[in-house]
């Protein structure tokens, strides 16, 4: 019983530090502009760093560019293919930056909530 206490402790540890936060700002209306615009902003975890967005952004040139401040841990993303399938693959970058959940709204969204709620069209 112990060993399985300990194995649980450590799972739930181990999905938190990898499960990180991004924040959007506005309201569905605003993003409702923005999938048109195909412009979207998020503010990455603090543990975001240039070298991995670069490095992350560079396995997505088909889709979309990525303007990362650095010092507000902002990534402004223009789409390329302003497709519901290009905008799917924001998804991808994200998770790629072990970003698991959105923050929008004053809600907390899994991605794939996200995306289906508000990028998808």
């Amino acid at each position: 019983m112990k060993k399985l206490v300990v194995l649980f402790v450590v799972a739930i540890v181990g999905f938190t530090s990898y499960a990180q936060t991004a924040k959007v700002e506005g309201t569905p209306a605003t993003m409702k502009e923005n999938v048109q615009q195909g412009v979207f902003t998020f503010q990455m975890p603090s543990s975001a760093s240039s070298d991995e967005i670069k490095r992350t952004t560079s396995y997505y040139v088909d889709y979309f560019t990525v303007d990362f401040n650095a010092d507000t841990k902002t990534a402004k993303i223009e789409m390329i293919d302003n497709s519901p399938e290009g905008r799917r693959v924001v998804t991808r970058f994200l998770l790629s930056n072990k970003v698991s959940i959105i923050e929008f709204n004053s809600e907390e969204y899994k991605i794939t909530e996200f995306y289906d709620n508000f990028m998808k069209n």
